[in-house]
């Protein structure tokens, strides 16, 4: 009984080891944004060889303490038989049930969003500042001209309707200094976007996505974020 204990302890090890400390160390690569369905599918299956070689380890260091490839091989295909299947169905049922939850959930957005198309810009919400870091290169505008905010590394590409101009600067930096203007709004770690330019959302297994009148780029929307601007987009209605 202790030593069946023993692969169950070591099936819990490798799992918080590959998906707890490894995001962690790796956050880029696990980043939600650049998560897809393959990458999940590799990594479960990566936890699956990596909880076989480790039972199989166990195992031999039990019985003989010596390294065999028949027992090494066999862990390995009955935990790849066990647990593959299983992993493939929960990971496309994910995917389709998140496509479906954001697809849906972009369609009633935009049909609330849309109501608001008459919304009077509110005082104090004429125009915005946006300073460089180089002398003389800061940015007025008025805000219904403002499209969004792209980072660019240590650089700010700022897209309005009829005009492009790039400061030195970082987003960060610029979202605290517009953090008092509610339709401005950063939707992703390297975008600001203006609310009130959105014609359109749409949704995927990734989340939401933002056209905007007068531009062809598409808006990510961070994963973490989806349900914060919903409740924005919301509350300009």
């Amino acid at each position: 009984m202790l030593y069946a204990a023993g692969f169950g302890l070591i099936t819990v090890l490798v799992m918080v080891i590959l998906n707890v400390f490894c995001p962690l160390l790796f956050p880029l690569y696990f980043s939600g944004e650049t998560w897809k369905l393959w990458k999940e599918i590799l990594h479960s299956f990566i936890n699956l060889l990596a909880i076989g070689a480790a039972n199989s380890a166990y195992f031999l260091y039990l019985v003989s303490n010596q390294f065999s490839w028949e027992v090494y091989l066999r862990f390995q295909f009955f935990t790849v038989c066990v647990g593959l299947i299983p992993i493939v169905f929960f990971a496309l049922y994910r995917e389709r049930t998140d496509n479906r939850r954001y697809s849906e959930g972009s369609k009633s957005l935009n049909a609330a969003f849309h109501k608001k198309n008459n919304r009077p810009v509110e005082e104090g919400e004429n125009s915005i500042h946006i300073q460089s870091r180089n002398k003389n290169e800061d940015v007025k505008m008025n805000l219904q001209e403002l499209l969004f905010i792209r980072s660019m590394d240590n650089y700010l590409e700022i897209h309005g309707k009829h005009s492009k101009k790039v400061v030195r600067n970082t987003l960060k930096s610029v979202t605290d200094d517009l953090k008092d203007y509610p339709t401005l709004f950063r939707c992703h770690k390297s975008y600001i976007v203006n609310l009130n330019s959105i014609e359109n959302i749409t949704g995927n297994a990734q989340g939401y996505k933002l056209i905007l009148s007068d531009h062809e780029e598409v808006i990510p929307v961070s994963r973490s974020l989806n349900e914060e601007i919903k409740k924005r987009l919301l509350s300009l209605t």
